[in-house]
């Protein structure tokens, strides 16, 4: 067996060439390591697929706690400073498309969100305003109500953002790029990891694993032993369009129902990137497979009723199709694990393309040995999980605006009394709960009259009970 590349001291391996990947490596060379990027023949990472939102304020969802909020704010404006010293200097190497200021365009129902986003920018000295939707340049068939202006909000080309990337790794003179798949990892009771590639082997002093929704599968037996969280996948697909309409400016909805907003940014050439879905996804399955009809059918629908109807006349380029990684407790996993020769940089989930700079420049601060200010990334962090019958009462709330988007519409009340039943049902079929009497009393009407006109009955029944508690 033919050894690869023998690196001692700082020198590191860092596994995965998504954005994450990328720019760690590309920040750990410029600040003096060599590195060895191992960057894999087959990339499904969502990188490529993303619309590349350098996003702080609009990422927010309704349900985040206002800490959680502070968290989420906080680390994207580090990276935000960190891009803008960053990418002037990438561009010098290859042309990167940037587009500056966000519309969040929303319902009516909606609007709190929108304040809320609104207060966080105004919080931290950012600049946003909130009109009503005849003052927002879109034309959308239907729901939406009010756009957020977020000026300080910008996107970037992620495609270019990647060849920048990859192009300035290359000619550093202290890197190695091997366009393999790793193995496996190994670790010794001492020295350096290794890494088992196709026939061959690198080492070094230590490995970022930056292998986004690929992590668990390519740590395998080790993530015990590094007590590493179990990082799971989503599936995101977008589209890229040529439309008679353009945008100087990114415009979305805020996050809805499992997904992420629907989102049209502007791309090279006066292309546009129009996204994305988010499905669950199990890494038994295939990685390969692209987008599914009803995903495409979704983004179009919901890009004409809630940006602009003459996205119908759109030519589409291609479809694109990536692998979100994402943990329990929906935070990035970045630094030294049990085993400190093996860092994470990884499970970013929709936010990989904003986050990198901060992730990399963490990543770099450990292995340079220099003590990093405290973060919320840490792999050996405690989560704090909210209770199942939280989070399944959420998830009955977003079945519901599921069933409503985009375009839909169901009576007033109806909507509460269906969400009521299902925090009712799903504890009771996930959980194998029962909620003694109420879910008793249900079964005996049901019982003495099994008919479809009888399940409104169930869902005021529910709710009433619920509304008593």
């Amino acid at each position: 067996m033919t050894r690869v590349h023998s690196l001692s001291g700082a020198d590191v391996l860092v596994v995965g060439a998504g954005v994450v990947g990328l720019t760690a490596t590309w920040r750990l060379l410029s600040a003096g390591s060599s590195v060895t990027l191992i960057a894999g023949e087959a990339r499904t990472s969502a990188s490529a697929a993303s619309g590349a939102m350098l996003s702080i304020f609009s990422e927010m969802d309704e349900a985040q706690p206002d800490e959680r909020v502070r968290i989420d704010v906080s680390e994207r404006l580090a990276a935000d400073a960190l891009w803008r010293d960053w990418l002037p200097e990438l561009e010098r190497v290859a042309p990167i498309l940037t587009t500056n200021g966000t519309w969040v365009v929303g319902t009516a129902v909606e609007r709190r969100l929108l304040e809320r986003m609104r207060a966080a920018a105004l919080d931290n000295g950012r600049m946003a305003e909130l009109h009503s939707i005849d003052e927002v340049p879109v034309r959308p068939s239907g729901g939406s109500a009010y756009g957020l202006w977020l000026p300080d909000e910008r996107a970037v080309d992620s495609a270019q953002l990647l060849s920048a990337l990859d192009t300035a790794v290359r000619a550093h003179p202290a890197a190695l790029v091997l366009d393999e798949d790793v193995q496996s990892l190994s670790l010794r009771s001492a020295g350096p990891v290794v890494a088992e590639l196709a026939g061959r082997t690198a080492q070094a002093d230590a490995v970022v694993v930056a292998a986004g929704a690929a992590t668990s599968t390519l740590l395998g037996d080790l993530a015990a032993e590094l007590e590493v969280p179990r990082v799971l996948a989503a599936r995101g697909s977008g589209l890229l369009v040529a439309s008679t309409k353009s945008y100087p400016n990114t415009i979305r909805s805020p996050n809805r129902a499992f997904a992420c907003g629907i989102h049209a940014v502007p791309r090279r050439g006066g292309c546009l990137y129009i996204g994305a879905t988010n499905r669950f996804t199990a890494l038994d399955d295939s990685m390969t497979d692209g987008a599914a009809l009803d995903e495409l059918a979704v983004i179009i629908h919901s890009a004409v009723n809630d940006i602009d109807d003459r996205l119908y006349s759109a030519r589409l380029l291609s479809t694109q199709t990536g692998y979100r990684p994402f943990t329990l407790d929906r935070l990035p996993l970045v630094g030294r694990t049990a085993d400190e020769r093996v860092l994470l940089a990884t499970a970013t989930y929709r936010s990989g393309v904003v986050l990198a700079a901060r992730i990399a420049e963490l990543i770099t601060t450990e292995i340079l040995g220099s003590c990093p200010n405290p973060h919320p990334y840490s792999p050996r962090r405690r989560m704090d999980l909210p209770p199942d019958t939280v989070t399944l009462n959420l998830a009955a709330q977003d079945l519901i605006r599921s069933l409503i988007e985009p375009g839909g519409w169901i009576p007033p009340g109806v909507e509460s009394r269906i969400a009521a039943f299902l925090a009712l049902a799903m504890p009771d079929i996930v959980l194998g709960q029962t909620d003694d009497d109420l879910v008793e009393r249900l079964r005996r009407q049901w019982a003495a009259a099994p008919v479809l006109e009888a399940v409104p009955a169930l869902f005021r029944e529910v709710h009433r009970a619920r509304a008593r508690d």
